[in-house]
């Protein structure tokens, strides 16, 4: 079953009518569910992101690493971004970032770490020595500043984690099992905005709250599916 095709029943408390929502399968490699979750990171991160004086968008890239090494790579990424923040170049307190990988041919597999961070200014050739000098074998890195709005620029940063359309089957499920437990989007300098709470179901025939109807043919089995729905409305 596709993903937004299976649903779960609410009932009105009052009124007794019954209202379908839909469910997301939450998978990275899903383009629904990556839409809203980016979506929802927007939103989240905008206020923030519209304080930069000076916002800047920077890119970091590993060198290309073997199938089997990707989730290392992951990690390492994140641990040399905080190393890299404690470099006398680094000039930037705030920020927000996502890491995206990327296939390239048949088993090649790119790391790489967008951000949006308020930095008045560092210099590029700087940062990409002190970057090879951290990772002993990756130097390419971009960091120009944003001219256009925040959203557009945020948007950029806390998109997909990879293209998943460009993704095989058997692709595909070795992308979410390495995906699995690991957190890809973060900030520092900041407070973490706090995670939008559910809207509550509301009966459009009285108003009433509506209360989940105990159908056990429409449930997601393995999945907390009482978290995990989109209005059909």
């Amino acid at each position: 079953m596709d993903c937004g095709e299976s649903y779960i029943n609410y009932r009105c408390e009052n009124c007794g009518n019954l209202r379908r929502v839909h469910t997301t399968c939450k998978k990275r490699t899903c383009s629904i569910c990556a839409k809203i979750r980016s979506r929802n990171l927007v939103n989240a991160y905008l206020p923030i992101a519209e304080s930069f004086q000076w916002a800047c968008f920077l890119t970091l890239t590993l060198k290309g690493m073997p199938y089997g090494d990707v989730g290392e790579q992951l990690d390492r990424i994140l641990v040399l971004f905080c190393k890299l923040r404690r470099r006398k170049i680094w000039k930037a307190e705030k920020g927000i970032y996502n890491i995206e990988i990327l296939k390239r041919g048949e088993k090649s597999w790119y790391v790489h770490l967008h951000a949006l961070i308020d930095s008045k200014w560092m210099d590029q050739k700087a940062l990409s020595k002190a970057w090879f000098d951290l990772t002993g074998d990756s130097y390419i890195v971009d960091i120009r500043r944003i001219k256009g709005g925040r959203r557009k620029a945020l948007s950029e940063v806390l998109k997909y984690q990879t293209k998943m359309w460009e993704l095989s089957e058997d692709d595909k499920i070795f992308v979410e099992e390495i995906f699995k437990g690991r957190r890809f989007v973060g900030s520092f300098g900041i407070q973490k905005p706090e995670k939008p709470k559910l809207k509550k179901l509301i009966c459009k025939m009285c108003g009433g709250n509506l209360e989940l109807f105990e159908d056990p043919y429409h449930r997601r089995s393995g999945e907390d599916w009482r978290n995990s729905y989109q209005d059909s409305s």
